[in-house]
């Protein structure tokens, strides 16, 4: 009877699992979800799973309760962090409302009204807390679904295989102009790549986050196909380069090197610097093991000669002139951010609401951006500050400080599974790098490079817990070994 319970549900789970992944593949193909119609299928998609799991939850709520203790920290900031944004949208008296927010009580005061909010714009806050609570739920979702390795890997393997789709449909529209016979994006005839995403910037994000887990792959398949080493000399390293080029984890140089050509073409300056600085800030933290460990030295020379490969088509692209406009300081984003650190000034503690910047900025702009309109801040940590304030921006860099040391404190450890390993230094580079483009762009405002994000965030979350197990029990048999001795 109990192998009957244990079946179904395994059988009940793998089916939740299942729609997981086919959300995951769905959300960057309509637009990047960038669209009411193509976000409402997300979020029915994502409540429906929650659902289930909350349902299973109360039926069987110790399973629950025990899937979910070693991430119980990472679990309640994210919880806190969507209560604060409720807080935000309760009504207070204006008395009430003028000790915490004079503005806010004088805007509401104007409007005639008797209660007013912490929030600039009701509605617009509503719809950002509501994507939130989604993501949030993708969060939980993705801890207790992904709760082995097997998992975590077909997850990766799917997200690539998206990528490489992205990367496949944004050259073929870029190279084939006229003649390609399919759908062709109403931004088409542009000198720069944007897949199905309204914005070349948002691609490249999107692709970054293959581009990091198909090293994560590479690494994995040579591990399961050649075995772990413990070769250590100059030499021995040599020969673990060589290794790899006799492998068929080479073979994994040509979805890399299409991702990678496809993420250049799109031309984005921020994506590129914050995957580069992400290898770097990821390989500084790892300090003087990077050098002796097998899985950067796997990944250095797989990552060296994909780029060399894909560094032959540089020719053709205009990034680096983009850079070099960068570098003299020619970009509208200098003068944004100048600008609003005058809405900040007077809206530090508390924010001026989700989903308000828009709304907010055009009081305090100033020549030269009189002329144009900003939906974003084209910064997401200072327009979360803007928008929460001090109080949201501190629960949210929390959340995200926590997990992400907790991934990094695991792949610091000395390894006992290269695999492991690679796996962990996927996720850490494609999370680092979404945090650091975060400074130039709005990608936590898109709807399918948000929902990747938290999921990676979670999936990197269950894999240092397994990795702390491994080694746990690893120890335990060694110990116990040296006993019987």
């Amino acid at each position: 009877m109990q192998r009957r319970v244990g079946r179904s549900g395994g059988n009940f789970s793998a089916i939740l699992l299942g729609i997981f992944l086919l959300i995951l593949a769905w959300a960057p193909l309509p637009l990047g979800s960038n669209r009411a119609w193509s976000w409402s299928l997300l979020e029915a998609g994502l409540l429906g799973i929650a659902g289930c799991l909350l349902v299973a939850g109360i039926v069987n709520p110790r399973a629950l309760l025990h899937n979910l203790r070693p991430f119980l920290l990472p679990c309640i900031l994210f919880l806190v962090w969507i209560l604060y944004q409720i807080l935000m949208l309760l009504p207070l008296p204006l008395d009430t409302l003028a000790t915490v927010s004079e503005a806010k009580a004088a805007w509401y005061t104007a409007t005639g009204k008797s209660a007013g909010y912490l929030t600039a714009y009701y509605h617009g806050s509503q719809a950002v807390l509501l994507k939130n609570l989604c993501y949030f739920l993708a969060f939980m979702a993705a801890l207790v679904l992904f709760d082995s390795r097997g998992k975590i890997v077909v997850a990766v393997v799917v997200m690539v295989v998206v990528g490489l789709f992205e990367s496949f449909y944004g050259l073929a529209v870029y190279h084939m102009n006229d003649d390609f016979p399919w759908w062709r994006p109403t931004w088409y005839g542009h000198h720069w790549v944007s897949g199905t995403f309204i914005n070349r910037n948002h691609y490249a994000a999107h692709l970054s986050f293959s581009l990091a887990l198909v090293l994560s792959i590479a690494i994995v398949h040579f591990e399961v196909a050649n075995g772990r080493s413990e070769k250590r000399g100059l030499r021995q390293k040599f020969l673990l380069v060589t290794d790899l080029l006799e492998s068929r984890s080479v073979l994994l140089l040509i979805p890399f090197g299409i991702l990678l050509y496809g993420f250049l073409a799109a031309q984005s300056r921020g994506a590129l610097l914050a995957l580069l600085c992400a290898f770097v800030v990821v390989g500084l933290a790892r300090g003087k093991k990077a050098l002796r460990s097998l899985v950067e030295i796997r990944m250095a020379a797989f990552f060296a000669m994909a780029a060399v490969i894909s560094g032959l088509l540089l020719g053709v692209m205009g990034i680096f002139s983009r850079l070099v406009n960068l570098a003299q300081g020619v970009d509208f984003r200098w003068e944004l951010w100048k600008q609003s650190l005058t809405l900040l000034r007077d809206h530090w503690v508390l924010g001026t609401g989700n989903g308000t910047f828009e709304f907010v900025f055009p009081r305090y702009k100033l020549p030269p951006l009189t002329e144009n309109l900003f939906d974003y801040a084209h910064n997401d940590w200072l327009q979360l500050l803007i928008e929460q304030g001090a109080i949201g921006f501190c629960l949210f860099a929390s959340l995200i400080f926590t997990a992400v040391r907790r991934i990094l404190l695991a792949y610091h450890r000395s390894s006992s599974s290269s695999s492991y390993q690679g796996l962990l230094l996927g996720v850490l580079v494609a999370l680092v790098a979404f945090v650091l483009h975060g400074l130039v762009d709005f990608n936590f405002h898109i709807p399918a490079n948000a929902l990747w994000f938290y999921t990676l965030l979670a999936m990197g979350l269950r894999l240092a817990a397994m990795k702390n197990a491994s080694d746990a029990g690893r120890s335990k048999r060694i110990a116990n070994g040296s006993a019987l001795r």
